[in-house]
């Protein structure tokens, strides 16, 4: 049975640090809300709609490189996998580790997407922590909808975010939709017109020196084209999403609510002396009134 593989990658610039003997096991809470132990964890949010026998993990940036100098992923062993017991939307919340750089999903399928988050520097490309992503975003996975040959999906987060966050058409698909009900095709391994998605018939990984950043490890050659691939495999379209979305903190949370409450009080406070003025400007009308009426009638 093939597996298919679904991740994200954004490398950290702190290194591998040595795993834990005993990685903490994940906890399945409310709202199919997965954590792991008690540690800080990150203001991010992944959503990913699971079938059973899915599995998820952390994974981070692999320290040794291929032979060629390209970087596989490589799973995070402080944290451990979780496994779907049943088909739902499923809620991840990334611990604050800096050593965690990406994310991987399992499904029995063929297919595999993977995203990197870097930037060039000097030439050479670099890469950031899971939780520097900047703000949310929609990503489709787009594969084989039949049982054809395995493809791979690699996503530079950081020029997708920034162009095309809610991935091409404005967000206006779901899942199902095929690439040609879409009017969508991929040449030479990207959608024409939309930043940071690229797609190989073999697996994808980081090379610090190339241009892209993301290389198919099988060679340019491997890089698909969706009209050669459909002609002998079938149909293209989308299979599913990850949603990432990124809320304030608890202590802005906190400030946010203390903020309210201060100004809900300054109103209160600028109410109550607008309130004892008036009621000053009345009384003394009043006093004032009263001494007309008691010198009418004494004259």
């Amino acid at each position: 049975m093939k597996v298919s593989k679904i991740s994200i990658l954004a490398v950290s610039l702190l290194g591998c640090l040595p795993a834990r003997s005993n990685p903490i096991a994940p906890t399945l809470g409310p709202n199919n809300t997965v954590t792991w132990g008690n540690p800080p964890y990150s203001h991010k949010l992944f959503t990913i709609d699971m079938s059973a026998g899915d599995v998820f993990y952390w994974t981070d940036g692999d320290d040794k490189p291929n032979a060629d100098g390209t970087f596989p992923y490589h799973k995070d062993g402080d944290y451990g996998s979780f496994t779907a017991a049943k088909t739902g939307q499923y809620q991840f919340k990334p611990p604050k580790d800096g050593n965690i750089n990406d994310y991987h999903w399992e499904d029995k399928k063929g297919n595999t997407l993977g995203g990197i988050t870097f930037a060039a520097a000097n030439g050479i490309q670099q890469f950031s922590p899971l939780i520097n992503l900047p703000g949310g975003f929609v990503l489709p996975w787009i594969a084989d909808t039949g049982s054809g040959a395995n493809l791979y999906e690699a996503v530079d987060l950081a020029a997708y975010i920034a162009n095309n966050r809610n991935g091409f058409l404005n967000g206006n698909y779901q899942t199902g939709d095929s690439l040609d009900s879409l009017g969508l095709s991929i040449v030479n391994g990207q959608i024409p017109g939309v930043a940071g998605l690229y797609f190989a018939t073999s697996e994808l990984g980081f090379d610090r020196n190339s241009l892209t950043g993301i290389v198919p490890l099988g060679g340019p050659s491997t890089w698909l084209n969706s009209a050669d691939y459909e002609s002998r495999f079938g149909p293209l379209g989308i299979i599913g999403t990850i949603r990432m979305t990124d809320t304030p903190e608890p202590n802005t949370w906190g400030e946010l609510v203390l903020g309210s409450l201060l100004l809900c009080c300054g109103r209160r406070v600028r109410r109550w002396d607008r309130l004892k003025n008036t009621t000053s400007a009345l009384t003394a009308l009043a006093w004032k009134s009263a001494d007309t009426q008691s010198a009418s009638r004494r004259w």
